[in-house]
């Protein structure tokens, strides 16, 4: 995925942004995409919350529940309260743990070149995000593992003062064009529907 390609022709920036947001995707390091917690706007799409329960069905069919922290990808405006019944959450995982799953199952070599992918945020399905909180070498979302939880889960952590991080103006927008190459994507013109 060519990043500032897809940030030139997303139609989701304002054009007038899409100039700061290319200068920031000729950053390689990625510390641009976040903040601390929002001071004045306390819902946010994006934000980072610690502690959140995300289930996922394994290949059994046995559905397993873990906490997490996670990513909030419902729109702002749908995170206001008594709006939705439901959050829509990726669960993220610390990227040294998951750097050392990668090694373990492709071996150092295979792993190598995957994980650079991953930190330069070139792979459709994980989210690379720089260090925040906890996440003191940086972390992956996984947008292939979204889940939806009870809006009393997430009420419940922001009164409970679980946000970790907020996305910057420009992250959010990084954030808009990671979503839309994940999930809305054209398919390949080898894929033939019927009309």
């Amino acid at each position: 995925m060519d990043l500032e390609d897809a940030a030139r022709q997303s139609g989701v920036i304002p054009p007038e942004r899409v100039a700061s947001l290319v200068s920031c995707l000729n950053t390689p390091d990625f510390r641009w995409l976040l903040n601390g917690p929002n001071a004045t706007q306390p819902r946010l799409q994006g934000d980072l919350l610690s502690d959140f329960p995300v289930a996922l069905v394994d290949h059994t069919g046995t559905p397993r529940c873990k906490q997490f922290t996670v990513l909030v990808l419902n729109n702002t405006c749908d995170l206001q309260p008594q709006r939705a019944d439901f959050v829509t959450v990726a669960p993220v995982l610390d990227f040294h743990a998951f750097s050392q799953h990668v090694i373990q199952k492709r071996g150092e070599i295979k792993a190598t070149n995957y994980l650079k992918d991953i930190m330069a945020n070139r792979v459709f399905e994980v989210l690379w995000l720089p260090a925040f909180s906890s996440f003191f070498q940086g972390a992956v979302v996984f947008l292939d593992r979204i889940g939806a939880v009870s809006s009393a889960i997430y009420e419940s952590a922001l009164t409970g003062d679980r946000r970790l991080a907020s996305f910057s103006q420009n992250g959010f927008y990084f954030l808009l064009i990671k979503l839309t190459k994940h999930l809305a994507r054209a398919e390949s013109d080898e894929v033939i529907r019927q009309n």
